[in-house]
């Protein structure tokens, strides 16, 4: 392919995954009519962070942590009694509100969609000032290629193995049209072969505006 740049893919690369901002956060209220989160100004609180877990975590990672931390802030356990009462209060009060919340799939879910929500307005107002924030670090070698369909399948609507088998050799020669990668909101992320060309690194999914920046190498070929 002369005059042009072909893809070195990355082998591997970081991934940062951002986690929700500080524990301690106004806690969203239930509205007592519909059961439904009151929006609020401030940010839903991080109960993921609040238990020391990870978004991935299980039921019994969150019933697991809850104990090891309540036993932790009990009074009973204190040979010094806090300074503070508030604080101490504050760290217990959400510490059971993490664990009734995440182990309740439609409190959990309210929660996520409160949090989701603000993150999003916030996000948005952010890259006004300081361009897209970025979500996740991905190789390219995590997208899937999609190439250019063959034009003797399409005019014969099929293909024998002998056909098969060239067609799958110069899909290998080709460069994809395009790559995607999925995401979370069940869109995806596509980068084009011409944006890699032109060393584009930053992309957004259509679905829900998230950004991410996609990792690859950019080779010169010779003449």
């Amino acid at each position: 392919m002369s005059g042009k740049a072909s893809i070195s893919h990355c082998i591997s690369m970081s991934i940062s995954t951002r986690y929700l901002p500080n524990c301690h956060r106004p806690t969203p209220k239930l509205n007592q009519q519909s059961g439904q989160l009151a929006k609020i100004s401030s940010p839903p609180p991080n109960y993921y962070s609040i238990l020391g877990l990870s978004p991935t975590a299980s039921d019994e990672d969150v019933i697991r942590s809850w104990r090891r931390l309540a036993l932790i802030h009990h009074p009973d356990k204190k040979s010094i009694p806090p300074a503070d009462d508030t604080n101490e209060d504050n760290d217990i009060r959400l510490i059971n509100e993490a664990k009734s919340i995440l182990l309740d799939p439609t409190r959990k879910q309210q929660w996520l969609d409160a949090f989701s929500s603000y993150d999003n307005k916030n996000s948005a107002s952010q890259a006004k000032k300081e361009g897209p924030h970025i979500f996740r670090n991905i190789s390219l070698d995590e997208f899937t290629p999609h190439y250019q369909p063959s034009s003797s399948t399409t005019r014969s609507g099929g293909v024998g193995n002998g056909e098969e088998d060239e067609r799958e050799e110069e899909e290998e020669e080709a460069q994809p049209q395009y790559f995607t990668y999925p995401c979370r909101c069940s869109s995806e992320f596509i980068i084009t072969l011409e944006q890699l060309e032109d060393n584009v690194d930053i992309v957004g999914c259509e679905g829900c505006g998230e950004w991410i920046k996609v990792g690859y190498e950019v080779v010169e070929e010779e003449e």
